[in-house]
């Protein structure tokens, strides 16, 4: 696998909703790049505007009445600016996307090879034939068994799992350049969840395909990722190579994920770690650093000002943190890091 130069560049990206107490700032204000064939992680809790961020720069937020503001640049065209067939010609041609409910997503009523053909014919003009034999290809290459007869199946005749190869195949059809995975092993097993990782790496890493991979689960990204954005109220509030992330985080809501899950490598506490109190409202935000109302570590300048995404000097990678580096971690989180 080849990174190569910069393939998506999101500046400055906010997405907000009318409601009728007020305008909900799902995405507020992130920033990030992925470079080609580059693997890229975002985590963070339910809330904190990672599939938004995702179908905000697919183009699949309906504006009006929601807003999308900020540049999207993809292969050094800014998709908040291009017409809706330009940018329908980018989406599942240039950047694929697989979303975390296959059930819903894919058509009850038609066959998944339809739905795969569907898909290649609308960005590419070629024989249906062709498309067929492509879709059957695709269908072999995610493990979908006998995909000579499973192409004329319909999406309920499958297992989660495969529905979910099903999606994968999809995405994959016109050989995009990104692929956006929104938390594609929601409600798989750890086995399915494995299998549908390892078969993403593998189509990262044989076509030079940049992934960005949406997650809750941060030992799924420990295994996948190159670099992990961690994602918090709209923002992206720390972000660094995956080592750096794990080893070495010095956001206390990075320390917070961190802590929360359960290590194979100590021994059973009768309790894991939580985070206090809970996700503020994309409609009433509290001031200054979003995270404050949460934090053990708070002090009087958190609730007045805004941390940037800088690298700080006690830092070796950007964190939206005033105190980023001059914090002594939790103490189950120092066993980690050393």
């Amino acid at each position: 696998m080849t990174v190569g130069v910069s393939l998506l560049e999101i500046n400055d990206l906010k997405t907000v909703f009318p409601s009728d107490i007020g305008p909900l700032r799902a995405v507020d204000g992130a920033s990030f790049s992925v470079a080609a064939g580059e693997r890229v992680g975002i985590v963070g809790e339910s809330g904190s505007g990672k599939s938004v961020t995702a179908l905000s720069i697919m183009g699949l937020i309906r504006t009006p009445p929601a807003s999308v503001s900020g540049k999207v640049v993809f292969k050094g065209v800014d998709l908040l600016k291009v017409g809706s067939k330009q940018r329908q010609r980018v989406r599942g041609g240039q950047i694929g996307m697989i979303f975390q409910n296959p059930l819903n997503c894919l058509n009850p009523v038609m066959t998944i090879g339809h739905q795969i053909v569907e898909t290649i014919l609308a960005h590419e003009e070629i024989p249906k034939a062709e498309a067929r034999d492509r879709a059957i290809s695709l269908l072999q290459r995610v493990g979908i068994p006998d995909p000579s007869r499973s192409v004329d199946e319909y999406p309920h005749k499958f297992s989660g799992g495969m529905r979910q190869r099903v999606m994968i195949a999809m995405a994959l059809s016109c050989q995009p350049d990104l692929l956006i995975a929104d938390e594609p092993t929601t409600a798989l097993d750890v086995t399915i969840q494995a299998q549908i990782v390892d078969l993403l790496m593998s189509i990262c890493e044989e076509e030079n395909t940049a992934v960005v991979f949406i997650t809750h689960d941060l030992a799924i990204l420990a295994g996948f990722a190159e670099r992990v954005l961690v994602m918090y109220s709209g923002r992206i509030v720390e972000e660094g190579p995956v080592d750096t992330i794990y080893y070495g985080a010095t956001h206390p809501y990075t320390w917070g994920l961190m802590t929360s899950i359960t290590r194979l490598d100590e021994s059973r506490q009768d309790r894991l770690s939580t985070i206090s109190g809970n996700p503020p409202s994309a409609v009433f935000q509290p001031s200054g650093c979003p995270f404050h109302p949460r934090c053990r570590y708070a002090e009087e300048i958190c609730p007045r000002e805004i941390p940037a995404l800088v690298v700080h000097k006690e830092d070796d990678h950007p964190s939206a943190c005033h105190f980023a580096g001059a914090l002594v971690p939790p103490a189950r989180l120092r066993q980690v890091q050393q």
